[in-house]
């Protein structure tokens, strides 16, 4: 990327952190890429869920980022851009039945990502609350699942690949210890998104 920017829009349980990119002459990264690489940088509740690319970043009078007119991502959700492929393991349809659930859509499929179809940060907490429950339930996994986990394997598949891994290593206490802050942080992040929500409506309701 040659330049980059975020913003949010949305409010409640619909706000969505953007990233606004203007690409390297030739450099045309997916969006998965671009997830990847920025979670093996930043805590969970900072990655964008959605990225738009931009020829150019509007500026000010000042040459400082206008931010006001960074344009708005599509708010309708949009429908997955893949074919249906239905879960074919175990793992696989316990995630894409909690993934439908969260979503409220009436089928998943595994190679669907979770950001197209309207996902954003506040509803993975809500997915990573529903695995997590399940394997209370009594689901074995050998991996302990993070907010991160899902920011990078945003795919039935890949979060189903990534669970059912037995690595055989126990993760290093320093790092186990960063990923849990940052998902203490991504909770922290979505309740003040929920409380400013709430007192917008009350003040826009007097």
């Amino acid at each position: 990327m040659a330049v980059a920017a975020a913003a949010v829009h949305g409010s409640g349980a619909d706000q969505r952190l953007v990233a606004y990119v203007v690409p390297r002459d030739g450099a045309t990264p997916s969006d998965e890429a671009l997830r990847a690489h920025l979670a093996e940088r930043l805590p969970g509740y900072m990655l964008p869920e959605e990225y738009v690319r931009l020829d150019a970043l509007p500026l000010n009078r000042s040459g400082k980022i206008d931010r006001p007119r960074l344009p708005a991502p599509g708010a309708e959700r949009r429908a997955s851009r893949r074919t249906y492929v239905a879960a074919r393991t175990a793992t696989e349809r316990r995630v894409a039945d909690v993934w439908a659930r969260v979503l409220t859509l009436d089928r998943v499929g595994v190679h669907d990502n979770f950001f197209e179809l309207g996902g954003n940060s506040v509803r993975l907490v809500s997915v990573l609350d529903a695995l997590r429950a399940r394997a209370a339930d009594g689901w074995q996994t050998s991996v302990d699942l993070t907010l991160v986990d899902l920011f990078r394997h945003p795919t039935v598949a890949s979060i189903a690949a990534h669970l059912d891994r037995a690595t055989g290593e126990a993760p290093a206490t320093a790092t186990a210890a960063e990923r849990r802050g940052g998902e203490r942080r991504a909770r922290q992040n979505a309740a003040a998104q929920r409380l400013r929500s709430s007192r917008s409506r009350k003040g826009t309701s007097r």
